[in-house]
Order: C-alpha cells, then structure tokens, then sequence
C-alpha cells in the first residue's frame, strides 16, 4: 500500500502504537500543503475547508495531494493530529526557500521540514549544498526549532526537508536537542565533509533515520554518516522520489527493496567522483553561472528547463561571458561530464538539439515496438524539438532536470 491508503485503512490509535517511519513520511508529505492560514485546525477537518482551491493548497501533485487530505478526513489514526503552526520564507534574493510545520500528536510534536519546490530558487538553494557548509533555508529551520523548548519532538523531512530536518536537529540548542526523540531524513542530500566532524552532528547521529527508495538519486547527493535503509516504490526511475510511490505494510513499516537499481549505482557513482575532484570555487562558479544562465533563458520554474529553446539561450548566455569565467564554467562542465561519462563531451547548441531529438526518436520507437537502434536522420537531427515526456533512457545521467521537467511532478 502507500501513503494515502495506510492514512485511509490505518484504526490502530497512536497510543496503541507509537508514531513511527511510515507516520513520519506521510506528515513530511503533508508539509508540501500550504495551509498555514489553518493553525489549530485538526488534519481530518483540513479537507472540507481548503477542497475547493486545491491548485494552490497544492500546486505540485494535486491530485495526490487532495486524495491524502481526504484520507486524513476519514482516518481513525490521524483524527487528533493538529496542525500548530507553518513558517514560510521565499527571498530571492538570498535563494531561500524554505517551510517547516508542526503537528501535534498529543504531547508528541512533528516537526516538518518541506521540500523543495518547482521554483528555480528553491533548486539553486540544492546546488548551493555543493560549495556551502550553511545554507539559508538551513538556518531557518534551526532559528524556529529552536523555538521548540520544552517539547518532546520528532524531527523530520522529504528531500531537501531531510536534510533541513538533519541540520536543524543537530545544531539546535542543547535543551532542544535532548528532548528530539528520533529525526528521519526521507531521500534527502547530505552535507560538506565538515559539517560531518561537528560536535552537534555527532550527537545526533545515533537519532537520524534514513530511508531511501531502490533509485535513489538526492539521497546520494553530498555526504553524510547515516547507513540508510533501502525501501520499495512503486515509481519508474527517478520518479521513485516522491513519497506518494512508497510502499509500506499496515502496521506502519516500510516495505523493504532489493537494493540500489544499477541507475542508481552509477549516480551514486557519479557524485562521489565529482565533489572531490572539484575545488570550492569551482563549485561556486558553476552553480553561479549555471543559475543565471537559467535566469538569462526566463526560466523561473524547473518545468521551463523542459524547453529546447531555453537550454540554447541559457548556452548563449555563457558565450557572453568575459573569456577567463567561460573558460572556468567550460572546465567545471568537463569534470561534471568526464565523471559521468568517462571522456570529454562538447556541450554545444548543436549537441544539446542533437541529443534531444535522439531520445525522442527511441521514445517513439519504443512506443510502436520498433527497434531503438534506428540510426537518426541528418533531417531529424538539424530540426530543434520540445520533448513531450522526459525519455527513460536518461535516467541514470547527470542531466536528471529533464526527468522532473513537469512543474507538478517537482515535490522535492
């Protein structure tokens, strides 16, 4: 079963069993709902009040969503879980995105660290992770955590809200700390190597929980201490990142998977390759240009990236860069791609095009059953496409934007 249907068929009460991994995914989905107008409200009546403006109670999995809302209205186990309170933050300027909400499950407090959003903001944040040991969503979430005295806390969160849910669980203050009775971290990104050696990481470490679906990619990203337990989704590919594809049994566990797909290996694979064999300022520059690369190309949510057309404008935009910078971003591009690929690859308007239109080529293959192995026509080759779907066959790349090109499919 998933999310919605263990809210929905789940009548043991959290008294006769304690709140666990499974509970914890499904708050931590319930974080993505922008519903901070509502304090105080219990989750089985959040339904009836916010059924008819669902769009923008939840922009990103709608449907999912709302069926997970209706599932708290007639719920036997989440029929006394409050909603506390919701913080919010989004500043352009400082790349921030980030929102916590606090449930309530008695005198048991939830603290949920939301994901990240379809917005480029939010995902410039992600990159951020790679040159910054801090991160401003990061000390958000540990400013109000630590507005948390006095209250026995689980701390936790799905994606990026792992590792926001980690940072502020251990660089909170001491009597908020000692009285965090467990954090999970759903599929989220790690941190700097030095983040690891601080004395409030250390002691957290025994507490943190981390589950990742058989195609992990986020969780792989940067590093952390936590031996991870690989769960089941019933997602293809990426797509097993978002929560609503987990499976898990009635009594509140998480099905176990088989292990790591090979796509995920090699992203794995990927990324402890890279970091290392980039310096600080590399990282810097990269992440830099590549965000106002995307900024030059109009693109404001992830979705857009989806467009053939933006790419090559974003490719423009690098072209106009004073010579030494281009050089820097082109040679930050070749340690990216030698990492994934194992040589050199031209990254050019030509190639990006090229490439596009190949994966669609075998896209439509596939679907008539025919043979992928078709060689592509200069014809097709030379005429710029716009992808309707993200092709499985890049999957297990580094250029994993094109998988989440669908602004509602980018809960993350």
């Amino acid at each position: 079963m998933n999310i919605i249907e263990y809210v929905s068929q789940s009548t043991d009460s959290f008294a006769a069993r304690p709140f666990g991994e499974v509970d914890s995914l499904v708050l931590s989905q319930a974080a993505y709902l922008r519903v901070g107008e509502y304090e105080g409200v219990r989750l089985c009546d959040l339904y009836d009040l916010v059924k008819d403006r669902m769009a923008s109670i939840a922009p990103a999995r709608t449907q999912e969503n709302e069926a997970l809302l209706a599932a708290f209205g007639r719920s036997i186990r989440y029929e006394e879980v409050r909603l506390v309170a919701q913080n919010t933050v989004f500043d352009v300027g400082s790349s921030c995105q980030f929102s916590a909400t606090l449930f309530a499950i008695g005198d048991l407090y939830y603290f949920a660290c939301r994901g990240t959003d379809g917005t480029l903001v939010g995902w410039k944040e992600d990159l951020d992770l790679m040159y910054k040991e801090d991160i401003a969503a990061q000390t958000h979430a540990l400013r109000w955590l630590n507005r948390m005295t006095g209250k026995r806390l689980i701390v936790g969160g799905h994606s990026k809200g792992g590792n926001l849910a980690v940072y502020a669980a251990a660089f909170c203050d001491r009597a908020v700390q000692d009285n965090i009775v467990a954090v999970y971290d759903h599929d989220g990104p790690g941190f700097m190597p030095t983040v690891l050696k601080r004395d409030g990481y250390r002691r957290i470490l025994p507490r943190v929980h981390k589950t990742v679906p058989e195609m992990c990619v986020f969780g792989h990203m940067m590093v952390d201490d936590v031996t991870y337990t690989i769960i089941k989704s019933d997602g293809n590919n990426i797509y097993q990142h978002l929560s609503f594809t987990w499976q898990c049994t009635p009594e509140g566990y998480f099905v176990l998977g088989e292990g790591l797909t090979v796509g995920s290996q090699i992203v794995r694979d990927i990324c402890d390759s890279i970091v290392p064999s980039m310096t600080i300022e590399e990282r810097e520059t990269f992440v830099t240009i590549v965000y106002e690369a995307l900024r030059h190309a109009d693109v404001d949510k992830v979705g857009d990236i989806a467009s053939v057309k933006a790419v090559v404008k974003a490719l423009q935009y690098n072209r106009s860069l004073p010579k030494p910078l281009r050089e820097k971003m082109g040679h930050c591009v070749h340690l990216f791609l030698s990492a994934a690929w194992g040589s050199s690859v031209a990254v050019t308007e030509e190639y990006v095009t090229t490439t596009v239109n190949e994966w669609r080529v075998r896209r439509q293959e596939k679907k008539a059953g025919k043979s992928a192995s078709r060689e592509v026509k200069p014809q097709d080759r030379a005429t710029e496409v716009e992808p309707d779907c993200a092709p499985d066959e890049i999957t297990a790349l580094p250029l994993v934007s094109a998988d989440l090109a669908n602004p509602d499919d980018t809960e993350n």
